[in-house]
Formats: structure tokens, C-alpha cells, sequence
């Protein structure tokens, strides 16, 4: 009913005499054009009637077959133009974002991180081990009282898991001969501060620990002891002799 309404407005003479009904097409081609309607059918079938019209015996179109018309053609622009509303929604509708904050239970945020020699390391490059990322700096106290535990760790369960360091936003220098002071046994990574934004280290020390899935398991914020830190290798490492479910 609403769409008949709207033509009674676009079409107001549709009623009138057959002589009138070239200025009426004239008025009304223009305004569906715009709307996208074809118009030539249903302008050939009132000229067909106007001719008609002028026939003795005959008598002048009727408006419901002329809103039969139109109604028909008018349906199918509104169809066509929902099929595209629908079709540009899909293809502009973003797929869900991976993952950019490091959370428990969570995959893992991709980094990148520049190595002392000039190369790159990614989460890739870990992908299928148990992982243990620790963040650090020259100049945090913490970090210098916990890397002893860890250095001493990763060299004991080396076969069980792979420890990564992650020196935040030092100069190349810097980083290297701090790690060489504390004798790490492991890789080391420069962080430009994409790693600390996706794994909230802004205060140190931070130890991430990640499955071979590539979820996070567990996040110690600050410097971790001895027994949270076995706790923590058993959760991302369950198949070893005495780990925990």
C-alpha cells in the first residue's frame, strides 16, 4: 500500500483521458529513471491503450491494470536494490581481528622483533614449542635478580622448552652486553615497543609462557621465583615427567 501511495504521487494523472496520457509519460519516464524502473513496457502499453482508446466501442484504460504495472516493476527495483544493500554490507563487514593483546586462555598476538645480528624473529618462528618469553631491560633491578633463575632453567629443561629474551627498546649495544653479563644461555630479541604494547610490558620484568598451540597459558607480571615458575613450564608443557594438567 505504501509503494501504490508513492506512485498515486510520481504518476497523478494516471485517470485521465487517453489524450492526455503522452504528457503524463513524459512527466512520469523522467522520475523512474531515477529510481532505476524500466519504463519502456509499461509506456508501450499505455500507448497500445491510447491508440486502443480512439477505437469506437472502446473504452479508456482502466487505473488498477496500469497499477498492476507499475507495481510489478516497482517490486522488482525494490528487490534488486536490497540485494545490493545486502551484498556491499557483506563485502564491507570486517572479518573478526586476530588477537592483539596477549590474555590467558588466548592465542598468542603476533610480534616482530630484531635480533643483534640484524635479522628478524616473528611467533612463527616458535610455532609447535613450548615457548617462554621474557622481557627485560639493562637498568630494571628486578630483571637482573630473576635472570639468573631463568638462564639456570633454560639450560636445564632446554629439550622441554625454548626460552626467548626480549630486550625493550635499548640500543643494540646496550642489549648485547647486558646479555652477555648475565650469561643467557637463549636468544635475544630488540623490541621497538610493538612487543610491549601487545604484551603489556610496560612495567618489568614480564614472563609470558605460550603452549606449542600458541596460547598463553600463564603471565607473570614482575620478578617470578622458583616454584611459580615450575608451575607455570608445567602448564605449557604437560607431557614431562611430573607436569600437571
Amino acid at each position: 500500500m505504501i509503494a501504490c501511495g508513492k506512485l498515486m504521487t510520481i504518476f497523478p494523472n494516471v485517470t485521465q483521458d487517453a489524450g492526455s496520457s503522452g504528457r503524463v509519460a513524459d512527466r512520469t519516464e523522467q522520475k523512474y529513471v531515477m529510481l532505476g524502473i524500466d519504463v519502456e513496457p509499461i509506456l508501450t502499453r499505455i500507448s497500445v491503450r491510447k491508440k486502443d482508446a480512439k477505437r469506437p466501442g472502446r473504452k479508456t484504460p482502466r487505473t488498477m491494470h496500469v497499477f498492476h504495472i507499475l507495481s510489478a516493476n516497482v517490486a522488482k527495483a525494490l528487490l534488486r536494490a536490497s540485494f545490493v544493500a545486502l551484498v556491499t554490507l557483506a563485502v564491507r563487514t570486517p572479518a573478526p581481528a586476530a588477537e592483539t593483546v596477549a590474555a590467558v586462555a588466548k592465542h598468542a598476538p603476533k610480534f616482530l622483533l630484531e635480533t643483534p645480528s640484524g635479522g628478524s624473529l616473528t611467533l612463527a618462528d616458535f610455532a609447535g614449542k613450548a615457548l617462554v618469553i621474557n622481557a627485560f631491560a639493562s637498568w630494571c633491578p628486578p630483571c637482573r635478580l630473576e635472570l639468573p633463575l631463568l638462564a639456570a632453567t633454560a639450560r636445564r629443561e632446554r629439550n622441554r622448552v625454548t626460552f626467548l629474551g626480549v630486550d625493550e627498546q635499548e640500543a643494540n649495544e646496550i642489549a648485547t652486553t647486558f646479555a652477555r653479563s648475565m650469561h643467557l644461555p637463549f636468544v635475544i630479541g630488540l623490541d621497538k615497543g610493538q612487543f610491549a604494547a601487545s604484551y603489556g610490558a610496560t612495567n618489568l620484568p614480564v614472563t609470558i609462557f605460550i603452549d606449542a598451540r600458541g596460547t598463553v597459558r600463564a603471565i607473570q607480571h614482575g620478578a617470578i621465583d622458583a616454584s611459580t615458575l615450575a608451575r607455570y613450564l608445567d602448564r605449557i608443557s604437560p607431557t614431562a615427567p611430573g607436569a600437571r594438567t
